[in-house]
């Protein structure tokens, strides 16, 4: 699965990719890196794509990743910034579970 990826960005990116697709690519990546629970490897394509595209889907993964690696302040930020974005249930979900967990 990685390696059939990693063609389909390389392939994307030779051929003139924009920097939103490509913004999303790393994005769906990373998505799977984090139910892999590879949090490190993730963050940093998620951070890539942040980079590239304002996206509340990239910001709730990068909060996710922050959640899982123990950096809370930094997880708060990120599901703030997603949720100025758009305010998914998902993403608010995902943000009231984070404050109960971690006051």
């Amino acid at each position: 699965m990685k390696w059939i990826f990693i063609f389909l960005i390389c392939f994307t990116f030779s051929s003139g990719c924009t920097s939103s697709r490509k913004a999303l690519l790393y994005n769906e990546y990373a998505f799977y890196l984090v139910k892999t629970e590879h949090y490190k490897e993730a963050l940093f394509y998620l951070l890539k794509a942040d980079a590239k595209e304002e996206d509340y889907r990239i910001k709730n993964n990068i909060a996710l990743c922050y959640e899982a690696l123990g950096d809370h302040e930094k997880a708060d930020a990120y599901y703030r910034e997603g949720m100025g974005l758009k305010k998914t249930k998902t993403l608010k979900d995902n943000y009231e579970k984070f404050k109960q967990d971690h006051p």
